[in-house]
């Protein structure tokens, strides 16, 4: 038997109960649907990264802190050890097709034959960054308010060139960003189409090596709406401090977040489509899943990150196997299974050309959050202290425990069986649980410094 194709396809934001459609369209191709499957974190970076590295957050590092936030969060280490990276060094086509900017070799996803970004939409300013820091200064200086004020007093200094830029980026340029999202039927549309079309093309020329292919499909993240709806970081903010100013853009949410599923379900279908054209379906190994959920109202909050809910840490997991590969499933034995896991299972499957569920499933597997993963002013450093905390979910058995390690302490602890409540011994496993994950790190960790302390000497 030849090595498989690998088909890894992430829909980013999508949540496990809103997956139906998605699963029910994909049974009759002869997928497998998975339950209880965590993501490793509730938001973008850290989740992939976990994916593409096979570990936790805490062993890999790639994560939000007090002072990192998203866009400074990326993968730098242990290039060596990505799934892609090793697949490669198998005699495999690498491919990465992603319309998340996220997910790009600028931020550390590295190692791919081919790199297709099919992000269908940006911003187009054309000032400068030291242009954009003297505007700043300017009107800090002048306590300028309005656009109006700003390019009344950039005409009486004499700025001329600056204020031709600063009106086609204030007034023109989000005119024509909007014309643009019409024609493209943005945002119902974030790439997946641009995607679809490259992939069909590109596999047309691959050199008959077995391919590993890799799909990020932007379509169930927000924003959901056209008009009327911007998810900035003051509505963010106000997301944390449960303000009703969210209450609405929940409503929208929600209203508009099926169409979403629905749209990026069916360029999924187009994908099996193309995969059936190319002769590639049935001896592909094809995963699909999420890299987390979204809340759309539940507990008053709308988005992604920070928080350990269930809504943002269960997701979908749907597997197509080669055809002549026998797989059995259990459901009764596989208790939880983690994203965290699905390196170490496609690489088991590819060397023993076996299915071997042990891998993919656990009695315990966990989810971390290191706080907030958005900027803000550091004057709301201590409104928002409570946030920037490390915290782990824990899952095992009929049980979910979310401890804040920097308080040493669980906030909450869940029962899935409505006819258990945790015991203090239930407790005191869960707690032992948190403080072996934690030990294990440590000492992965300092095994790592004394490595390279080596190296150096």
């Amino acid at each position: 038997m030849n090595n498989p194709d690998i088909i890894l396809i992430v829909l980013d934001a999508l949540r496990k109960d809103y997956s139906i459609l998605l699963k029910n369209m994909l049974d009759k191709l002869g997928f497998i649907s998975y339950e209880n499957v965590i993501s490793p974190a509730s938001w973008t970076t850290p989740s992939h990264a976990s994916m593409f590295l096979g570990m936790y957050p805490l062993y890999h590092g790639v994560h939000e802190t007090k002072t990192k936030k998203l866009k400074n969060v990326r993968l730098s280490k242990r290039r060596d050890i990505l799934i892609q990276s090793i697949l490669s060094n198998m005699g495999y086509q690498t491919f990465l097709f992603t319309a998340n900017p996220l997910i790009t070799p600028r931020f550390g996803f590295v190692g791919f034959d081919y790199v297709y970004e099919g992000i269908s939409l940006g911003r187009y300013p054309i000032r400068s960054k030291d242009e954009i820091e003297f505007l700043k200064e300017f009107k800090r200086k002048f306590n300028i308010k309005s656009h109006f004020t700003l390019f009344k007093l950039l005409l009486m200094k004499g700025h001329f060139k600056l204020l031709l830029k600063s009106i086609y980026d204030r007034i023109i340029e989000p005119r024509i960003r909007f014309l643009i999202q019409v024609i493209k039927n943005w945002p119902l549309d974030k790439g997946a189409r641009n995607i679809v079309e490259k992939l069909g093309r590109v596999l047309l020329t691959s050199n008959g090596n077995p391919c590993f292919i890799f799909i990020n499909l932007m379509e169930t993240h927000e924003p959901y709406s056209l008009i009327n709806e911007k998810y900035s970081r003051s509505l963010y903010l106000d997301n944390l401090r449960l303000n009703k100013s969210i209450h609405e853009c929940a409503k929208q949410w929600k209203e508009k977040y099926p169409r979403a599923v629905k749209y990026a379900s069916h360029k999924v279908m187009e994908i099996m489509n193309i995969l059936m054209e190319r002769k590639m379906f049935d001896n592909s190994l094809i995963i699909i899943t999420s890299d987390h959920g979204q809340l759309l109202g539940e507990h008053g909050r709308i988005g992604h990150g920070t928080f350990l809910y269930d809504e943002l840490l269960l997701v979908p997991l749907l597997v197509k196997y080669p055809q002549n590969m026998k797989v059995k499933v259990n459901h009764e034995v596989a208790k939880y299974a983690s994203l965290v896991n699905l390196k170490s299972f496609i690489l088991n499957l590819i060397k023993n050309k076996v299915v071997d569920h042990e891998i993919l499933f656990s009695d315990t597997v966990f989810s971390e959050s290191y706080g907030i993963h958005l900027s803000y002013d550091k004057k709301l450093s201590e409104e928002f202290k409570d946030f920037e905390k490390y915290k782990i979910a824990v899952y095992s058995g009929d049980f979910k425990g979310i401890f804040n390690v920097d308080d040493w302490k669980f906030e909450k602890i869940l029962s899935y069986n409505e006819h258990t409540t945790p015991t203090e011994d239930d407790i005191i496993n869960l707690k032992r649980k948190i403080i072996n994950f934690l030990k294990v790190a440590t000492m992965t960790r300092f095994k790592k410094l004394m490595l390279e302390t080596k190296k150096t000497l």
